[in-house]
């Protein structure tokens, strides 16, 4: 997860992110649009965790802003 460092919880983010192994997924809905860095993006993402040998999708949500899952969707 690239969290800008500017951001005012940017290392209690980093810290849940890679706790949890989260990753986030743009998935095109309505569409992916290009964003200034040049990648693509979308208004949702698909929260998941990643294993050795899993995925475990936790959640789906709108953004800007991204926002993680709750501890409840990680179970």
């Amino acid at each position: 997860m690239d969290v800008p460092v500017t951001h005012p919880n940017w290392s209690e983010r980093i810290i849940y992110a890679k706790t949890h192994n989260l990753w986030h997924y743009h998935i095109g809905i309505p569409n992916y649009e290009k964003s200034e860095k040049g990648d693509y993006t979308s208004e949702y993402v698909l929260h998941y965790i990643k294993g050795d040998d899993f995925i475990k999708l936790v959640d789906l949500s709108a953004h800007p802003p991204l926002n993680l899952p709750s501890v409840e969707c990680l179970v």
